[in-house]
């Protein structure tokens, strides 16, 4: 199947100020995955203060993936034609208006409004990143770029995982409400520093600006026929299904096999800490040859990660959350790295493509958190979500032999 070349946009790499654009895109992410997080290490005592059930929190801890699920594309249009700038402030917002309405929540329904708040501003931030690294940075630096804004929602998290309930709750008051309004202060000074400092190329403004509605809504038609994007979608299910889980019950997971809530909290910010590391080094050093084995190595790691935290003992189920880590820092930069390399792809038409990776993504965002809920709740423990896991883990180790049969003369990746 052919595919026409998408609209050339040259990355601005004569400017240094690239290097602010991905500090400021940094800081927005990092508040992405403290928002996103917030609620895991405090499930205890929200459980406790609203009268929720496990199975009425699953279904809130994936409700902001349900929003995402109808934002995601349009957002991605409305990035490319209104500019990063823009887009990404209404975000950045909306991700740190969600974290004070937490604060404010009464019982399921309301938290669940809060949560949602977060859906609508989430997809201009996760999708608006690596549409300004493809448009930002060259192929030579982009690696580097898209490891260390991945590393950012990672710090973001391991904040709030780490700090919960070990140091903030404690100056607090024990108030979770206090918390959360202490952690939405980093959502608010990323939403400032945005409006004060990001800007858009001008070669870029004017390009995205002339393209109108039915351009746009082409550009995601083009990228659907590219089957190797197809097959990246299919799989962005999973990963986000299985991320999705442990990000946000890994705590309670931890509490299970006996842990208190600071020594649980701590545990769970290891895969995070592993993370850094894993996002840094693996997409960069990756190239299109070591591709496959490269992810059926790290899915092969979750299923075994998956496993150990299920019947591990001996301090197993601690070298289970380092294998989690190499994964949840690997896994989707890697798929959204096959996109940017991806020929019928490129700058131009990342908005596009980025929407629809983050929309079937967040299907298994929005399945993962509530199953978990669900069946902890009718089996009384997390082992038959964790057996789920693991099998979701070994499929996509099995998909990954799709990718390379997917390519083909448009849709085959650079191999630099």
């Amino acid at each position: 199947m052919t595919t026409s070349a998408p609209p050339a946009v040259a990355p601005v790499t004569a400017s240094p100020y690239r290097w602010v654009m991905l500090a400021l895109i940094c800081l927005g992410y990092a508040s992405f995955g403290m928002v996103q997080s917030a609620l895991a290490p405090l499930i205890t005592p929200i459980l406790h203060d609203t009268g929720m059930t496990r199975s009425q929190m699953g279904i809130v801890l994936g409700s902001w993936q349900f929003i995402y699920l109808f934002v995601a594309i349009p957002a991605g249009a409305i990035i490319d034609h209104f500019g990063l700038r823009r887009a990404i402030f209404v975000g950045i917002a909306l991700i740190a208006v969600s974290q004070i309405c937490r604060a404010l929540a009464v019982n399921q329904a309301t938290m669940m409004l809060a949560v949602m708040v977060f859906g609508l501003g989430g997809p201009f931030v996760s999708i608006g990143a690596p549409k300004l690294t493809a448009t930002w940075f060259d192929d030579q630096q982009i690696g580097l770029a898209l490891g260390l804004y991945t590393v950012s929602p990672s710090i973001g998290t391991m904040l709030v995982t780490s700090t919960a309930n070990s140091i903030v709750m404690p100056l607090v008051g024990g108030s979770w409400r206090a918390t959360m309004v202490v952690f939405a202060a980093l959502g608010v000074l990323a939403a400032v520093a945005w409006l004060l400092f990001a800007r858009d190329p001008r070669s870029a403004v004017t390009i995205e600006a002339a393209r109108g509605p039915r351009e746009i809504i082409d550009s995601f038609r083009r990228v659907l026929r590219v089957p190797l994007v197809q097959v990246v979608l299919a799989m962005a299910i999973g990963v986000f299904m299985f991320n999705h889980t442990f990000t946000n019950w890994l705590p309670e997971m931890l509490r299970a096999r006996g842990l208190s809530g600071s020594a649980a909290g701590f545990w769970a910010s290891v895969p995070t800490l592993v993370a850094v590391g894993a996002a840094l080094t693996i997409p960069r050093y990756t190239t299109a040859r070591w591709l496959t084995p490269v992810l059926i190595l790290i899915f092969t790691l979750w299923c075994t990660a998956a496993l150990l935290l299920h019947s591990g003992g001996g301090g197993l189920e601690y070298f289970a959350l380092v294998l989690l880590g190499i994964g949840r820092g690997a896994a989707t930069p890697l798929l959204m790295l096959t996109l940017l390399r991806t020929r019928s792809v490129g700058p131009a038409l990342m908005g596009a493509a980025a929407g629809l990776f983050f929309t079937a993504g967040e299907v298994g965002g929005v399945l993962g958190p509530t199953l978990a809920g669900v069946l902890a709740d009718a089996t009384g423990s997390f082992g038959l979500g964790l057996i789920v896991l693991a099998l979701i883990a070994a499929t996509l180790a099995t998909a990954t032999l799709a990718l390379r049969a997917a390519s083909g003369p448009a849709s085959e990746p650079e191999t630099t």
